[in-house]
């Protein structure tokens, strides 16, 4: 499963945001709303670079065992 498959995931289970307004909502929807959205930009700037990155977590796994 890749990074931007689990963030699916995720927000599938949780629906869609309610609001962008802080004043409506509690401090744990808030604070859940906004870790998602830095989970999406740290997803998004890795997809936008050049860096090879691994495409799940088995992949990482498999290249770190395979370093030595």
């Amino acid at each position: 499963m890749t990074p931007r498959e689990a963030l699916y995931y995720v927000c599938l289970e949780l629906g869609p945001p309610k609001t962008n307004r802080d004043d409506n909502i509690t401090h744990y929807e808030a604070r859940l709303r906004d870790s998602i959205r830095v989970i999406q930009n740290f997803i998004m700037y890795h997809d936008d670079s050049h860096h090879e990155i691994p495409a799940s977590a088995d992949e990482y796994r498999h290249r770190e065992r395979n370093k030595g």
